[in-house]
């Protein structure tokens, strides 16, 4: 986390990491996180295997309407649903 406070769920734990935290999203594990508050949020990821750091880019673009199940096709992700927070 470089700025801000994040909601996270990993599993079925959900918590929040502020700025110098660092938090590992274990591949297969549903997820999500997002910023419940009206503060700036950055957070530096390292996605591995590379590839779907895209979706990531592609979403931050703002300004346009984002087809969530076409990325997650596109990606080979799978989305869930909306977050449980």
């Amino acid at each position: 986390m470089l700025e801000g406070t994040a909601r996270f769920a990993v599993g079925d734990k959900i918590f929040d990491a502020e700025a110098g935290t660092m938090v590992t999203l274990p591949k297969n594990i549903p997820h999500a996180w997002g910023n419940r508050s009206g503060s700036r949020l950055r957070i530096a990821g390292i996605c591995y295997p590379g590839g779907v750091e895209e979706v990531l880019r592609i979403m931050a673009g703002g300004g346009v309407v984002i087809d969530i199940p076409a990325l997650a096709e596109r990606f080979g992700v799978i989305a869930l649903g909306p977050t449980p927070f």
